[in-house]
């Protein structure tokens, strides 16, 4: 299960590459504090939302928790890879020079996403806990590497590719929780 906690956190969190790049692309630079912070709002929206969804599972039947969060996962990953390809996902604004208060309003743009991905991943059964831990860990790393690789290779295409592999890894998840 820890492996598939992982997998759920590096979906949630593929977002953070697509801001780290059009960070790079930019040619800002970031601290690692700065990194840091904006990775823990995430995080803390990941918790906030496995706890509700903890209290809502127990509501739900164990066996019918486990499918409707899996459906919930599949549900949220196709609804991605329909919005990557009708190129209906919207540019995160980032401005010339990231400061504190863009900081704040970036990691909750990226909270976003991984509220309703806690809410099906903790309907399915993941850990609150190890589920933000990871989600804190990946975002940092993707945010950094996003900046890295964009200010190395300048290219957008990357983005579109990091979205794809977050949705599609979402949707596994879902078919994994409702299978095994």
């Amino acid at each position: 299960m820890l492996i598939s906690t992982m997998i759920l956190a590096i979906a949630a969190s593929s977002d953070s590459i697509v801001l780290g790049i059009n960070i790079g692309a930019k040619k800002n630079k970031m601290s690692i504090f700065s990194i840091l912070l904006l990775s823990f709002i995430p995080a803390i929206g990941t918790l906030i939302s496995m706890c509700f969804g903890g209290i809502l599972k127990d509501f739900i039947p164990l066996n019918i928790a486990v499918i409707l969060g899996g459906v919930f996962l599949i549900i949220l990953g196709l609804k991605s890879l329909k919005e990557i390809f009708k190129n209906e996902v919207t540019e995160l604004q980032i401005p010339e020079k990231v400061i504190s208060k863009d900081i704040l309003m970036l990691g909750l743009a990226l909270a976003v996403n991984n509220i309703t991905l806690g809410l099906g991943g903790s309907i399915a059964g993941y850990n609150p806990v190890w589920t933000s831990a990871f989600s804190l860990l990946f975002s940092f790393l993707f945010i950094y590497i996003g900046i890295f690789i964009s200010m190395k290779l300048n290219n957008y295409n990357l983005s579109k590719i990091s979205e794809i592999i977050g949705a599609v890894l979402v949707i596994l998840l879902g078919i994994g929780s409702i299978l095994f």
